[in-house]
């Protein structure tokens, strides 16, 4: 599995790999961004900690998407 760019799933099979954990071309893996400035990732069951600053992006941008819908209502 290669990937021509750093991002978070090539960091995912990475550390499954590293970890002798079995991959599978088109199999879902699950993961925890720990540092998202150096793409640095651990498979979901080991994670100990998490990039707050990464996740806090993730819902900003998903309120973003949303919001809209909340305006059509009034109050």
């Amino acid at each position: 599995m290669n990937y021509s760019r750093r991002c978070a799933e090539a960091s995912t099979v990475q550390a499954y790999q590293r970890r002798g954990l079995p991959l599978a071309p088109g199999m879902e893996i699950s993961f925890v961004v720990t540092d998202s400035a150096k793409w640095k990732v651990d498979p979901e069951r080991d994670a100990s900690k998490f990039d707050a600053g990464y996740y806090r992006g993730l819902l900003e941008n998903a309120w973003a998407e949303a919001e809209f819908v909340f305006s059509w209502i009034s109050p």
